[in-house]
Formats: structure tokens, C-alpha cells, sequence
């Protein structure tokens, strides 16, 4: 997660809110313990934070927030030693106590990086939002959420996080590279080495963008200048293992472009005694020939043995498919999923021994068995995948259900819903997953599985509604709104967010005030996702007697982007709560219309500093001459340090648009 970075943005920070060295105890333990932090002492700086917190009544100023302050430090010490339970406990002390927008996405921040290193990724990635929410413009926040999503393999997602982050900080090297990972997750390798390119412009140094762009290179099967990156990143890092994998991969096979004539004929040959051809060749004097043979599944070197699994693939001999069924025990992971690939490639006379093979003592070859029936997606496979569901093994079970739902049988529907109560989460994972996947026959069964007794079977029934789309869903699903398990109404708003009916619109406002705050957060969300069915009673909204439901209506404008929000916004810039004027600004700033100038204008006097900022970023994205002069004469003061910065920039893009 590069949490160095993290930590490194969060000391920056820390410099423009840390309080003066004054004379009272508490402040003093709290300069010392940032200190000892800065010079990586954690013991001894959580020891002076805890003084500082148990003296923090001495402190005489209400606007300055040092309690929330230690805490929040406390915990980067604790997430610096591996204690990231403790870690998460104090940055919801920060969270509690702080009033400082920024130090709390910060805490938010970091405890989505915490959640992250425990696997809780879901947890994480609604921390990360919610740090969005209160700094929009916090480019750490923003890659944090793009990293973590990259890793979840929601690399489209990751790319509208990391270009957040570009567009936020454009100098920041590590933002591009994450860019590039997850371009190069979606095989778009030629955009992927562009990210990589700006990553090294800006600092060339930077070894892991250097094997990572080489990484790209060799999906473009351009080896000679993967090899050149890959001996950039280790003239830099000579331990980049990453590095060090990608140039042994490499470095054989431009030995067999060089040499490989043979192969070549092997591979193009019309003869249907192709694979026997390739299994006269197993003593072949030239070991780039015994490379593309059968006795190569056994060599000793695992790209050799997965090579030779590519070749038999490509033929499409179903002789070969009693050596791939063996190639799924193999003890190295890429020739196993290699195998599972060339069966897939082989086709329909590959099911049968395939289905022999869910049987196997091994559950590798299981997993890998159950994974490609469902690739290739014959019907014949449904009955023994359903009886898959009850493997012994949760990764076989996982497979199966996805399997069950790549092949799209209503066979499978109440097997996969009974096995939403698999006590492995993995398992009800990918028994979700089918169900989303199998579509139209799934709907009335998940419909029932709603009143289900258990909860997670409610959970993960609410996402499979959610992803199939099915209108009949929704009612269900607003009933699910009210569910005692917050979880279970979590899933069920983002579910009507996905499946975006009008009818959804009211009780998803009314979800704005739920106890819970990841339920407001995912109502917010899918009203936004609704879109214009939602303007009038987000309107209405932002008159509540509640402010957090005022505020999360105006987010939720602001994403929709309709003009016919711009006016009571306008007003909303008015309320006596700051956080909603905030919001106000923010989304009169996505909607873009130039009626809003004049009220931004006036906001850039508000008596809150957060207030300020958003306006003048608003008034940037309008992109009005009339802001000018008012921006460039704005009262720059202010314990947040980012005014100035957030004018500059508004002058900077008005500019431009005006050329």
C-alpha cells in the first residue's frame, strides 16, 4: 500500500497544523512525541502522546483541536509497529475529537490503510470515501483508494482514482505509476508504459515504475526493451526481486526468438500429428526444441514446463488433454493455471476428463478443474460443479459457484443460494457472484432469500440483486432498507443505486439518516448513481432538520451534475451549518453553471476556512473571468496553509479556459 507515502503526506500535514511550542505541559508533550515520530523513536513517541493526551485540559484555546491532534499521531506510531487494531482505535479517537476537516480525512486515511493490511478491504475502501468527502481535493486520499482497488482487481475503478490523484498533484510520481499498474491490469500495456514514462520523468530514479513499465513491455512481447527496463530498476535496486523475476522470465525466450526455427515449424504445421510430432522431440539435442515437448512438463524449470502447456494449448489436439489434467497437480502455480487455460483452449472434449477431475485427492486440481469447465462453458458440467458446492475445500467451493455462473444454468440457482450460507466467506462470495451471474432466473429465488433468518445470506442476496439489475428487485430491496443488520441495508442501497429506479429515490433519502455510517454513505451513493429521478427530493433534502442529510444531498447534486440544482444549492450556501455550505460550494462547482459565481464569490469570505477552499475550487471549474479579480485579492490566512494554493490554481484554470 505504500504506506510510507502515506505517512510521509501525513507529516506534511503535520506541519501546517502543528501548534507553536508554547509554555503549557500538554503542548510540550505533544511537540516532543512529534518529534520522537519524525525520528522513527514509536515507543517513546506514543508515551509522550499519551501524556499529552491525559494533560490536553490544560490547553486553554477551543479552535485548536491537540487532543485529536495526538491522537491521531499516536496511531501512525502504532501502525508503524504492526499494531494495527490499536492503530485503528486511536484514529477514531481523531475522528471523534478533531474539527479540522483535513486532520480528519487524514485519520480516515490512515485507518483505511490499517483496515487495508488487515484484509478488511470493504471497511477500507468506505474510509477512503469518507476522507474524500470531507477533502475532496486530498490527492492521498484518492491514490490510497486507487491502490487498494488495484489490488481488488476493479482496475477501471482504479484508473478514475489515480487520474483524481494526477489531476489533484500532476508532480506526483507514485500516482502515475499506480495508473499505469492498473492499466497494465486491464492489458492496456502501451497506455500503461505512458503512465510509467511521466512516473520516470518525474522522478527517474524510481525503480519500481522502471520494472513495472518492463513488465509491460513483456506483455507487448517487446523483450529487448523490457530487458533494458528491468536492468535500469535493478541498476537502481539490485534487490527488486519483481525486477529479478521479470528478467530470467525474459531473457530464455529471446533465446528461443533467436534460435527457434524448429519450434516454429512445430507450431505452424498442418499436420494432424502435431502433438505427436512434439513428443518425438523429447531428446532432442537442442533444448530450445525439448522446450515445446511433452518431456518438458517435466522439466526442472517452471517456464520450460509452462511453455511447452502454451504450445499443446494452441495445437488443440484433445490427445493432449490427459497430460494437462496431470499439468493441474503441478507443484508451481502459473504452470497449473497455464493448464487450466490450454484445456479451456481445447475445448468440448476436454469436459469430460475435466469433470473426472473435480473428483481428484488433490483440491489444486479441483479448484483448477471447476475454473476451466466454467470458461468453457458447457452444460454437461452443471450437474458435478453443483455438487462441488459441498467440497471439503472453500477455494473449490468458491470456483464452482463462479463456475456454475459463467455457464448461466437455472439448474444451479437454489444450490447456489443455499450456498450463501457456506461458512466460508470466500465461498459465499463466489456464490454471490454466480448467482449475479446466472441473471433473470436468479431474481425470484434472491427475492425469498431476502427474508432469509441468516444475515449474511441477506447480505450477499442484496448484492446478487443488485448486480443482476432486475426492476422486480427493488421493492425487496426497500424493504431491505430497514433490515436490522446495517450490513444487510448497506448492500441493499447500493443495490437499488445499481439497479437506479425511480422508485428507489424516497426511501433511499430517508436511508440518509441511518445510524449507520456506511449505510448514509452507500444511500448517498446510489442516489447519485439514479441520477435524474433523484434532483427534486435531493432538493427537498437539503432542507432537512438534519444536517448530515443536507450535506450528503448536496454531494449527491453535485455528482448528478443538473442545473436545476443550482439554486437551491445557492441557498445552501446560506445554511448555518458549515459542512453543508461546503458541500454546496463543492457542487456548484461539479455542475459548472455560471449563475453560481456571484454566491461563490461571496463564499470566499465565509467565516469557515473549508467553506473558502471549496469555493475557490468551485469557481476554477466555472471557469468565469468575473472571479478573478476576487480570488486574486481573497484573504489567503488560515490554519489549514492550502487557501492560497486552492486561489492559485482556480487563477490557473480560469486562465486557461479563457485562451
Amino acid at each position: 500500500m505504500r504506506l510510507s507515502l502515506i505517512l510521509a503526506a501525513l507529516v506534511v500535514l503535520a506541519s501546517m497544523v502543528m501548534p507553536a511550542c508554547g509554555q503549557q505541559t500538554g503542548e510540550e508533550w505533544l511537540e516532543k512525541g512529534d518529534i520522537l515520530l519524525d525520528q522513527c523513536r514509536y515507543e517513546e513517541a506514543i508515551q509522550a502522546y499519551d501524556e499529552a493526551i491525559r494533560l490536553v485540559s490544560e490547553f486553554e484555546d477551543p479552535r485548536r483541536s491537540e487532543r485529536g491532534w495526538a491522537w491521531f499521531s499516536k496511531g501512525i506510531a502504532l501502525h508503524e509497529l504492526g499494531r494495527y487494531e490499536e492503530a485503528i482505535q486511536a484514529y477514531d479517537e481523531a475522528i471523534r475529537l478533531d474539527h479540522d476537516p483535513r486532520i480528519i480525512a487524514g485519520a480516515w486515511t490512515s485507518k483505511g490503510a490499517a483496515l487495508s493490511l488487515l484484509g478488511k478491504y470493504d471497511e477500507a475502501i468506505l474510509a477512503y470515501d469518507e476522507a474524500i468527502r470531507l477533502v475532496p481535493e486530498y490527492a492521498i486520499a484518492w491514490y490510497s483508494k486507487g491502490l487498494l482497488l488495484t489490488i481488488q482487481e476493479q482496475h477501471d475503478n482504479a484508473i478514475l482514482a489515480f487520474d483524481e490523484a494526477i489531476r489533484l498533484d500532476p508532480e506526483d510520481p507514485a500516482a502515475w505509476r499506480g495508473k499505469g499498474s492498473a492499466l497494465a491490469g486491464l492489458g492496456k500495456y502501451d497506455e500503461a508504459i505512458q503512465a510509467y514514462d511521466e512516473a520516470i520523468r518525474l522522478d527517474p530514479e524510481y525503480a519500481a515504475a522502471w520494472t513495472e513499465r518492463g513488465w509491460a513491455l513483456t506483455g507487448l512481447n517487446n523483450y529487448e526493451k523490457a530487458i533494458q527496463a528491468y536492468d535500469e530498476a535493478l541498476r537502481l535496486d539490485p534487490d527488486d526481486a519483481s525486477a529479478q523475476t521479470g528478467r530470467a522470465l525474459v531473457q530464455p525466450i529471446m533465446g528461443i526468438q533467436a534460435s527457434g526455427a524448429k519450434i516454429q515449424e512445430i507450431e505452424s504445421s498442418g499436420s494432424s500429428d502435431r502433438v505427436a510430432e512434439l513428443i518425438s522431440n523429447l531428446t532432442d539435442e537442442d533444448p530450445n526444441v525439448r522446450r515445446e515437448a511433452d518431456e518438458t512438463l517435466k522439466d526442472e524449470n517452471w517456464r520450460v514446463r509452462s511453455d511447452a502447456i502454451r504450445v499443446l494449448g494452441e495445437i488443440g489436439d484433445p490427445r493432449a488433454v490427459d497430460l494437462l489434467i496431470e499439468a493441474l497437480q503441478d507443484e508451481d502455480e502459473n504452470v497449473r493455471l497455464g493448464a487450466a487455460r490450454a484445456l479451456v483452449m481445447i475445448g468440448e472434449p476436454a469436459v469430460d476428463p475435466l469433470v473426472e477431475a473435480l473428483k481428484d485427492e488433490d483440491p489444486v486440481v479441483r479448484k483448477y478443474a471447476a475454473q476451466a469447465l466454467g470458461d468453457i462453458g458447457d452444460a454437461r458440467a452443471v450437474n458435478p460443479l453443483i455438487e462441488a458446492l459441498k467440497d471439503e475445500n472453500a477455494g473449490v467451493r468458491f470456483e464452482a459457484a463462479c463456475a456454475l455462473g459463467d455457464i448461466g444454468d437455472a439448474r444451479a440457482v437454489d444450490s447456489l443460494i443455499e450456498a450463501l450460507r457456506d461458512e466460508n466467506e470466500w465461498a459465499r462470495s463466489g456464490a454471490a457472484m454466480g448467482l449475479g451471474e446466472v441473471g433473470e432466473p436468479a431474481v425470484d429465488p434472491l427475492i425469498e432469500a431476502l427474508k432469509d433468518e441468516d444475515p449474511v445470506v441477506r447480505e450477499y442476496t442484496a448484492g446478487a440483486l443488485g448486480e443482476i439489475g432486475d426492476p422486480r428487485a427493488v421493492d425487496p430491496l426497500v424493504e431491505a432498507l430497514k433490515d436490522e443488520d446495517p450490513v444487510v441495508r448497506k448492500f441493499a442501497a447500493q443495490a437499488l443505486g445499481d439497479i437506479g429506479d425511480a422508485r428507489a429515490v424516497n426511501p433511499l433519502i430517508e436511508a440518509l439518516k441511518d445510524e449507520n455510517a456506511g449505510v448514509r454513505l452507500r444511500a448517498a451513493d446510489a442516489l447519485a448513481m439514479i441520477g435524474e429521478p433523484a434532483v427534486d427530493p435531493l432538493i427537498d433534502a437539503l432542507k432537512d432538520e438534519e444536517s448530515d442529510v443536507q450535506w450528503k444531498a448536496a454531494w449527491a447534486l453535485g455528482e448528478i451534475g443538473d442545473p436545476r440544482a443550482v439554486d437551491p444549492l445557492v441557498e445552501a450556501l446560506r445554511d448555518e451549518d458549515a459542512r453543508v455550505r461546503s458541500y454546496a460550494a463543492r457542487a456548484l462547482g461539479e455542475i459548472g453553471d455560471p449563475r453560481a459565481v456571484d454566491p461563490l464569490v461571496e463564499a470566499l469570505q465565509d467565516e469557515d476556512e473549508n467553506v473558502r477552499l471549496r469555493a475557490a475550487w468551485a469557481l476554477g471549474e466555472i471557469g468565469d473571468a468575473r472571479a478573478i479579480e476576487p480570488l486574486t485579492h481573497m484573504d489567503s490566512s488560515g490554519t489549514l496553509g492550502f487557501i492560497h494554493v486552492a486561489a492559485t490554481q482556480a487563477l490557473e484554470k480560469i486562465e486557461a479556459k479563457g485562451r
